[in-house]
């Protein structure tokens, strides 16, 4: 059997087989470098091309971004989905509510109090940037209109307008009820 001239760390002498297994076990950081020896003998660029050891790395560099993209911007659309969603039921809510009235200008201020009472509950939206505007259905004198515009510029969003396509800052939705009564 063939000894190798180096000892283990107790002293003992080892056979070259198991000096490299035992270094192996106690030093794998010694044989991390090994792709490098191993391009030392054969051509570098080949060598290069058959290491493997770095090829996670690589793949998560390029896919981490669009991944974070992809995230980002189902966050922002889901902050502003939510808020045409509050707009859309604040228009909604205050047409139900201005059936009560008796005229034009009873309802118009039955609609717009009602939004302005209720949109503190609705967190994704300021109540100082809404804006209401009811009246008879030009399209249809039977009807009464009730459109809530809410300034979006404040929410938080609008960080990702250079990353993501962006929605209109104004949202708009109108709402229409059928009058009672005649």
């Amino acid at each position: 059997m063939q000894y190798s001239s180096k000892k283990s760390l107790d002293g003992a002498r080892l056979p070259a087989s198991r000096l490299d297994r035992y270094l192996r076990t106690k030093f794998p950081a010694l044989f991390v470098l090994q792709p490098l020896r191993v391009a030392r003998r054969r051509h570098y660029v080949a060598a290069i091309v058959q290491d493997r050891s770095g090829a996670s790395a690589l793949e998560f560099a390029i896919v981490l971004p669009v991944f974070l993209l992809i995230v980002l911007g189902i966050l922002t659309y889901g902050i502003y989905l939510g808020s045409v969603h509050s707009v859309e039921q604040l228009a909604a809510d205050a047409a139900r509510a201005s059936v009560a009235g008796l005229s034009d200008s009873e309802r118009t201020q039955i609609a717009t109090q009602h939004v302005a009472t209720n949109a503190k509950g609705y967190p994704l939206l300021n109540a100082s940037k809404i804006a209401v505007e009811a009246g008879a259905s030009p399209l249809d004198a039977s009807q009464f209109r009730v459109m809530v515009r809410f300034d979006a510029s404040d929410l938080p969003i609008w960080i990702m307008s250079g990353i993501v396509p962006m929605p209109d800052r104004m949202i708009e939705r109108t709402s229409v009820i059928k009058r009672g009564g005649f």
